[in-house]
């Protein structure tokens, strides 16, 4: 079997681990630093990791709990809702693959 590789495909592929590794990176450096007690420094990472990927869910659930704990209710709700509208979405769209699925075997 011969396997076709696409140079396009491969980078995009490429781009994908980079991102998810810095993603784990600065997650996990912000986990770390909340540890001891470095929270401006931890929304930073947090902050960097929507900078990679905007629909990154723990990242805006560490940063609402972060401003909410530092009294800053304003971003805190903007992160959080963030989160809720984007799962909100997530949701949506699994069931209506769902309801597709469905309805084509019932053709």
């Amino acid at each position: 079997m011969l396997i076709h590789y696409n140079k396009k495909n491969d980078v995009i592929q490429l781009k994908l681990d980079y991102e998810i590794k810095e993603i784990e990176l600065h997650f996990k450096n912000g986990e770390e630093l909340i540890k001891n007690g470095f929270y401006d420094e931890a929304i930073n990472q947090f902050l960097i990791c929507l900078q990679v990927n905007d629909m990154h869910i723990p990242s805006m659930k560490k940063l609402a709990d972060l401003y909410n704990k530092s009294g800053d209710t304003n971003k805190s709700l903007f992160y959080e809702n963030m989160a809720k509208e984007i799962l909100s979405k997530l949701w949506d769209k699994k069931i209506e693959e769902e309801i597709r699925r469905h309805y084509r075997f019932m053709e």
